[in-house]
């Protein structure tokens, strides 16, 4: 016999029919039937199981209940999905302007339970506090624009939470630093020739 299983969902639910990827072949009438719901599954979920040959012909029919089995109801709850936004971040700031405000990502939960997380950087002028925390809770990341030359700046903050889906999550970090204004000033000195009681000598620029 050929076993195929199909999830569905009681009558008047706004959730469709979901086929299942469920087979077995046997020799006898019993059978195990395995299935990993997904966080997609949330929900009360119903196992149909047919029972037909693996060919062309179809053997059971809809009224035939001896050829139907209904399993459950299952109650899937979702897992926890880990949520942060925003999906980059980018700075600007001029060279001996002082460092540019810090940004914030929020970090939630987009399923179901609940997890922990942690953040953390790949460059030393980029910040992340607090470091760790609960769905929620905010990171503050920040750079610090000492010592780097003009120009535009890339790294990553990475967040982590274990065995939550989604896990984990890279967030593109851009510094754009352009250069500020310098004093220049020419020549570098200037001289005065005179003789003492004699007109004063011709003003010079700068």
């Amino acid at each position: 016999l050929f076993v195929s299983a199909t999830a569905t969902v009681p009558a008047g639910s706004p959730t469709s029919t979901q086929s299942l990827p469920v087979t077995a072949y046997c020799d006898t009438r019993a059978v195990s039937l395995s299935h990993a719901f997904s966080a997609a599954d949330a929900g009360t979920r119903y196992l149909v199981v047919k029972l037909d040959s693996s060919g062309t012909t179809t053997e059971y029919l809809e009224s035939d209940a001896s050829n139907v089995a209904f399993l459950g109801p299952y109650n899937v709850v979702a897992g926890p999905l880990l949520e942060v936004a925003p999906a980059q971040l980018t700075f600007n700031a001029t060279i001996g302007g002082g460092n540019p405000a810090a940004q914030p990502l929020a970090i939630t939960n987009g399923g179901g339970g609940t997890f922990t997380w942690t953040a953390s950087d790949d460059r030393t002028w980029i910040s992340v506090a607090p470091a760790s925390g609960s769905p929620g809770a905010s990171c503050s990341v920040s750079v610090n624009t000492s010592g780097l030359a003009a120009g535009t700046h890339q790294g990553t903050v990475t967040v982590t939470a274990p065995g939550a889906g989604g896990s984990p999550q890279q967030v593109p970090v851009t510094l754009e630093l352009v250069a500020g204004p310098v004093l220049d000033v020419s020549p570098a000195s200037l001289t005065f020739s005179a003789a003492p009681g004699g007109p004063v000598p011709a003003s010079q620029q700068l």
